[in-house]
Parts: structure tokens; sequence; C-alpha cells
């Protein structure tokens, strides 16, 4: 999440530890996320998909 916008990847490559289930990523996949990330913000690509998510705020 940035400023409020979202990105979604699915089948992102993670490593899980045996011992206590923590989720790591490698550095190479989190910043070519980062970079999709904000390629598709500043309109330099486009995103496969675009969704809705509803919300509500709790106040």
């Amino acid at each position: 999440m940035h400023q409020g916008k979202y990105l979604l990847v699915p089948n992102t490559p993670v490593e899980i530890c045996v011992d206590c289930g923590m989720i790591y990523y490698d550095a190479a996949v989190l910043k070519e996320i980062e970079r999709r990330f904000f390629a598709i913000h500043q309109q330099n690509e486009m995103p496969d998909s675009y969704i809705q998510i509803p919300s509500k705020s709790y106040t």
C-alpha cells in the first residue's frame, strides 16, 4: 500500500519457515513488486486487471 493504493500480486513466490510459519519474500521479488507498483501508479505499465474493494469506515 502506498498513499491509499494497493497492488495485489497473486502467485508471489515466498519461503515459509517450517518452525514458526513466518513468510519471507526474496529481496529481488520485493524490488520487482515495488517497481511494478510505481510503474502502474505512474501509468508507465498497465495492470493485468482492476478490482473494486468495498470499504467501510469503523467510525
